[in-house]
């Protein structure tokens, strides 16, 4: 069976958001079918300039906009200054998703949409963008399927759009979203029989991602090396406490970085292959990330997630309850004062793995045949 998926997926630097769609397309061609991720693009977001009818929320935070005001900028000068070629992120898409010939916009989408015989939205926090992620554009007469979305702490139920979305998701044959509290905003606004089901990188077990890199940098024996990787997003801890609790364990580091994080530490620029080799060799993992998370579990390397703060606090749930449901929320960084045990006990996670697999395969099954 064609499968059409919708997803984010032309990134030059989340790492994540990349590994998410050729997982689902592996595991899609696992079960025999024919996955074809949908190239679909946003149209950019007009920029946020000073306007006088905000005027009374600038005011009265003032030091916020400042904020926002000034990590733009400098967010624009490390986008200008970083080379991301070098990730080689298009190269990897070429070579290991299947991609629809053209290219779509929402107009290009709503006219002439892709063919396929099902289609999947999902994964990443696409259900707090524009409405293709609903899949408005499937014709009446096909499958819709929604495997492991994630509002991103965001409701879309209370915006211009809900009863439209509403309409789109009772259409649905099955609604599986990557987070439990994602799950519940959907009970909670009439879609009883949605659940929760694992981020497709779970999917995938380590031979799976092994093949990715074993013929450029096969290595698979442990370092004394810490891997650092931070998505741009403000964190909880300082970054020169980070890197002084990693000197403090006399480790080495290698640290990679994401959309536009600028401090005085030295990063560097892995292509995905390197950046996944690099969680599996390392001693330790220091991250930000979700999917940093996921592959730490995945290779079971000790690792300590940096909750995000500020407004994007609201991202950290998708972590907890990852974390909650394996045993592992001491993990989790608490205040400034990081610890770190290296005996973490992975078997709760793998046994957790195989059950959503199982689970996973068996209503792809059911629905896809």
């Amino acid at each position: 069976m064609k499968i059409g998926i919708i997803t984010y997926w032309d990134s030059d630097d989340n790492y994540g958001q990349l590994l998410q769609a050729y997982a689902m397309q592996q595991f899609l061609l696992k079960l025999g079918h024919k996955p074809e991720l949908i190239r679909y693009k946003e149209l950019p977001v007009t920029s946020s300039g000073f306007k006088i009818s905000k005027l009374k929320s600038y005011i009265t935070n003032f030091s916020s906009y400042v904020r926002f005001v000034l990590d733009r900028r400098t967010k624009a000068k490390y986008d200008r200054s970083v080379d991301n070629s070098k990730r080689e992120f298009n190269k990897f898409r070429l070579t290991n998703l299947n991609m629809s010939a053209e290219e779509y916009d929402l107009k290009k989408i709503t006219e002439t949409p892709p063919e396929a015989d099902a289609y999947i939205c999902g994964s990443d926090q696409i259900w707090g963008g524009s409405l293709p992620y609903y899949l408005s554009f499937v014709p009446s007469d096909k499958i819709r399927i929604a495997y492991a979305p994630s509002f991103g702490g965001m409701n879309p139920f209370i915006n211009g759009n809900a009863t439209v979305i509403k309409d789109l998701l009772k259409k649905f044959r099955f609604i599986g979203v990557r987070e439990e509290s994602g799950a519940e905003l959907l009970k909670e606004n009439g879609f009883k029989d949605a659940c929760q089901v694992v981020d497709p990188t779970l999917l995938l077990q380590q031979d799976d991602y092994i093949k990715l890199f074993e013929t450029s940098v096969q290595t698979k024996r442990k370092s004394e090396n810490a891997f650092v990787y931070l998505l741009g997003n403000p964190i909880e801890a300082g970054i020169d406490d980070v890197f002084a609790f990693i000197n403090g364990q006399k480790l080495d580091y290698t640290y990679v970085a994401s959309q536009g994080r600028v401090d005085g530490f030295e990063k560097k620029l892995l292509t995905i292959p390197q950046w996944i080799e690099a969680i599996a060799s390392s001693k330790l993992v220091v991250t930000n990330s979700f999917h940093c998370v996921v592959f730490s579990l995945i290779f079971h390397r000790p690792f300590v997630f940096l909750p995000l703060a500020g407004s994007y606090k609201r991202m950290n749930n998708r972590i907890y309850e990852l974390l909650d449901k394996v045993g592992l929320k001491q993990c989790v960084l608490t205040g400034k004062r990081m610890t770190l045990d290296y005996c973490i006990d992975f078997s709760a996670f793998d046994s957790y793995q195989r059950k959503e697999r199982e689970r996973s395969i068996k209503i792809m099954k059911s629905i896809l045949g």
